[in-house]
């Protein structure tokens, strides 16, 4: 890999600055990774599927390499060259709606069977859990996004 990345250098300083329209190396392979890896439907299927599985797993008290979650989504973030639209598309749009039926789903069935104490130590806890999984591997934007989906279906539904 070292001699592939070291070639790869020098043909990015020796020809592809002389070229005119011709992008770097690295934006080149990125698109090509993009469009023959990240955008290839099983292939996109199963990487969304495997990422909303472990971060559900995460929801329901399992341990998951949060390092594993942390390093897909910035690939995604990287694969769409200086535009977050790839994750935002095809990762995030999913996340959301997964947060809000997951939520909605835990709150119905956990305030018909508790009182209102209990529901609001719960909520308070899922709350903190919630904000330390996202923090520790979303983008920002993400973040806030969950957190508030988070709140409207766990308290204001």
């Amino acid at each position: 890999m070292q001699k592939i990345r070291d070639i790869l250098l020098y043909l990015d300083k020796s020809y592809v600055t002389k070229q005119k329209n011709m992008p770097p190396v690295y934006v080149m392979q990125t698109n090509q990774f993009k469009a023959h890896v990240v955008l290839k439907g099983q292939i996109k299927r199963r990487l969304v599927s495997i990422l909303l599985a472990e971060i559900e797993k995460e929801r329901n008290g399992h341990f998951i390499e949060r390092v594993f979650v942390s390093s897909v989504n910035e690939m995604l973030i990287e694969v769409g060259v200086q535009s977050k639209k790839i994750y935002e598309q095809e990762f995030e749009a999913v996340l959301i709606q997964q947060t809000r039926d997951y939520y909605r789903n835990e709150s119905t069935t956990f305030i018909a069977q508790n009182s209102c104490k209990d529901f609001l130590m719960k909520a308070y806890s899922r709350l903190m859990e919630e904000e330390d999984r996202v923090q520790s591997y979303l983008p920002p934007q993400t973040q806030e996004k969950v957190i508030c989906e988070f709140l409207r279906e766990y308290i204001e539904n």
